[in-house]
């Protein structure tokens, strides 16, 4: 499992942010954060580092949004169960 920090900035134009707004809210591998102004900080998580890569070019795809910054990528370590 791969963890991200990111910020994301939408575009001024109101439909287009509003359609990246909801594209956001109805990817499940993104959690939202804080925002202010167009700027919106983001958690991802995906199954590996390639699947994030590609959730953040999809981002960058979309017309209302303008900017996408990484701000943290670490791969999640599984927690051992158990006493050795």
């Amino acid at each position: 499992m791969a963890v991200g920090g990111l910020v994301v900035s939408f575009s001024s134009d109101p439909a287009l942010r509003a359609a990246a707004e909801d594209l956001i809210r109805s990817e499940p591998r993104l959690e939202t954060g804080p925002g202010e102004g167009v700027r919106l900080a983001l958690v991802a998580t995906t199954d590996t580092l390639g699947e994030g890569h590609d959730l953040c070019q999809a981002l960058l795809a979309h017309p209302g949004v303008v900017n996408l910054e990484v701000a943290y990528v670490a791969p999640e370590e599984p927690h051992e169960t158990g006493v050795k």
